[in-house]
């Protein structure tokens, strides 16, 4: 069939259709090498071994979650976007799965857990991943926090509560657990949207404990004002797991802060200084560094709470475990300023992956997707660590890095056709000679110099030109 039309300016096309495999993924051939390279196939195997496929004609069970994740790798954001996967050919083969399936049946696999399930597959899957991080002497820093999921329907979890955006909007209200250094997703867990942000934090901490020991030990603990709580701190302290966590501006607070009377500039406009603090309740006296700020020399944005009593000031407080020897007031500050890093981790899986339109009825199932969104987070930091976007474990001199968005358009968009040479599968790339050397220069990185063609799943002809 053919059909003529015309394009902006005029000139004539012939729009016809051609029966070769084709997709515009081209590019996603490198990341599925990557995945080969990590055995994926073989962990989500192993960790989904208890569901049971009774149908002779039913795929196998890790066919499912490999092709959601390529699914999100597109830029799928729903569950129907996942229907437009079912012709993909090329798309389907770089990712070994038999075929992709229509979204009720993603669906339905994630409705499928159990509690049970899904504790001992998603612990699996993430303690893998750990074992992938380089060792630190220093350790790693575990962040914690918590993020607003808008939700426009009645799903099980969904109440209303903190939304500064919507509120009175209906919601989950997710508590997240992060590595710092590697920019790493640990543990997640997914709650009703009434749920106060350090709801539970002990026994979510708890279960973080559980998913590092043995693989990667932790330094420290960040978390903002929602954890501000004295169990929290009693509890850290108890571990001998140092903290650095910020305080809510009380009346206590802003009193000790008022009567600060040395302070140390730490850059044009801001100052520390620190104090002791006991708090109605607590056992025994804390560590408070706390930072003001001049609104009128706001190198940066200001950020605090204004006191009455010294008007053009804004400040914060942090309460930490460890002593003056072990960190001063300035590095204290400059420590927990780092936090905001996680921040971004938080608007990548919203913005990257899809987070707030994966939405099930059920709240296990939601909370599934959320985890499977998690482990797809920490492979694509991963991924960008082994094809050199940036050295692991933030050495010294940290590389460019890029969110999946950028990651799809600079990598994995690119038009390919799959078709035979001899007896083997080819993948030909249709690539400007500006993206070719970029995406050599990746696999070349990822494969540690072994000629390209042996590490792809589908041999890949290099283009003389263009294919």
């Amino acid at each position: 069939m053919q059909t003529k039309l015309r394009a902006i300016g005029g000139q004539e096309l012939v729009l016809g259709l051609s029966s070769k495999p084709l997709t515009a993924w081209g590019g996603l051939a490198v990341f599925a090498s990557f995945c080969e390279s990590l055995g994926l196939r073989q962990v989500v195997e192993q960790a989904l071994a208890s569901f049971q496929r009774t149908s002779p004609n039913a795929l196998p069970v890790a066919d499912h979650l490999i092709g959601f994740l390529a699914g999100v790798l597109t830029g799928a954001s729903r569950f129907l976007h996942l229907e437009r996967l079912r012709a993909d050919q090329p798309l389907r083969a770089m990712f070994g799965v038999k075929r992709f399936c229509a979204p009720t049946t993603y669906a339905r696999f994630f409705q499928s857990f159990t509690r049970q399930q899904g504790e001992d597959v998603f612990g699996t899957l993430t303690r893998w991943g750990l074992g992938l991080l380089p060792v630190r002497e220093d350790g790693y820093t575990l962040d914690l926090d918590s993020t607003v999921l808008e939700r426009w329907g009645a799903q099980e979890g969904v109440a209303r509560g903190y939304n500064p955006r919507r509120p009175g909007r209906g919601s989950h209200h997710p508590l997240l657990a992060g590595l710092a250094e590697c920019r790493w997703l640990l543990h997640g867990w997914l709650r009703a949207g009434n749920a106060a942000a350090g709801n539970h934090a002990i026994g979510f901490v708890t279960e973080c404990l559980a998913l590092a020991e043995g693989r990667v030990a932790l330094a420290r603990v960040r978390a903002d004002s929602g954890f501000f709580a004295d169990t929290l701190l009693t509890y850290l302290e108890a571990l001998v797991l140092p903290y650095l966590i910020k305080a809510r501006m009380t009346k206590q607070v802003k009193r000790a802060a008022i009567n600060i009377d040395t302070w140390q500039q730490v850059a044009p406009g801001i100052e520390v200084a620190e104090t002791q603090i006991t708090l109605l309740g607590w056992k025994q006296a804390r560590r408070l560094v706390v930072i003001r700020q001049e609104e009128a020399k706001k190198a940066t944005p200001a950020h605090g709470r204004r006191l009455f009593e010294l008007k053009g000031y804004l400040f914060q407080a942090i309460v930490t475990s460890l002593s003056e020897d072990q960190m001063d007031a300035v590095t204290v500050y400059r420590t927990y300023n780092a936090r905001g890093e996680f921040e971004n981790r938080i608007k990548e899986l919203k913005r990257g992956c899809g987070l707030e339109g994966f939405c099930l009825e059920s709240f296990r199932a939601t909370e599934c997707v959320l985890r499977t969104l998690m482990l797809l987070h920490n492979l694509i930091q991963h991924f960008q660590d082994r094809i050199g976007l940036r050295p692991a474990a933030r050495p010294k001199k940290e590389g460019k890095r890029h969110v999946l968005e950028t990651l799809r358009f600079r990598f994995f968009v690119c038009a390919a056709s799959l078709g035979r040479s001899g007896r083997r599968r080819m993948l030909r790339l249709s690539a400007s000679d500006g993206w070719w050397a970029g995406f050599q220069a990746a696999l070349t990185r990822l494969s540690d110099q072994v000629p390209i063609a042996e590490q792809l799943p589908i041999p890949l002809l290099e283009p003389d030109g263009a294919c």
